[in-house]
């Protein structure tokens, strides 16, 4: 065999094994645990959000509450597997920690019906796109948490666990 020919096999092998190992990784089923979460503390930017019922709810108003802030879309597929974990999480906390839902680029028909089915029941409002831009939201579902001063303590970006979520909500009491 010459020379050229086995450098074109040993370049194809190569080339093959970057291409398998990345599909590999783009495959795991936990690819959002990867993702960065940030641990730097900033004030999070008020904002009012009208909820599927009507109401008006600041954050600013509710300064001495922790709140979950969670952008979402029901077209989203990560999205749609944490709803129900975050409608339970609510109930759970629901005397120590506000939720608060963002629907990104959504219909509120589509809101409405996913919200309920999920057990969402929380304060949950469309957006724009302001909320998810005063937040720097890149993608969804991505999740925040903001201590009782108004401050961001943590982000999740991507589909969070139970443990994840419990373990952030701890720290936030």
């Amino acid at each position: 065999m010459n020379t050229s020919k086995k450098i074109w096999i040993i370049s194809a092998i190569f080339f093959a094994a970057l291409i398998v190992g990345g599909v590999t990784l783009m495959g795991s089923t936990d690819f959002s645990a990867s993702l960065p979460t940030s641990t730097n503390k900033s004030v999070a930017p008020d904002f009012k959000l009208v909820s599927l019922s009507g109401k008006e709810v600041r954050l600013s108003d509710l300064k001495g509450k922790p709140v979950v802030l969670n952008f979402w879309a029901s077209w989203c597929g990560p999205c749609r597997e944490e709803s129900p974990l975050l409608g339970s999480t609510a109930k759970k906390y629901d005397d120590n920690v506000e939720f608060l839902g963002v629907a990104v680029n959504d219909s509120e028909d589509k809101v409405k019906t996913f919200s309920k089915r999920s057990g969402m029941d929380y304060h949950i409002g469309l957006d724009n796109g302001s909320i998810a831009d005063a937040y720097n939201v890149n993608g969804i579902p991505a999740t925040f948490f903001i201590d009782s001063d108004g401050q961001i303590v943590d982000t999740w970006v991507g589909g969070i666990s139970e443990e994840n979520l419990t373990t952030r909500i701890e720290k936030l009491l």
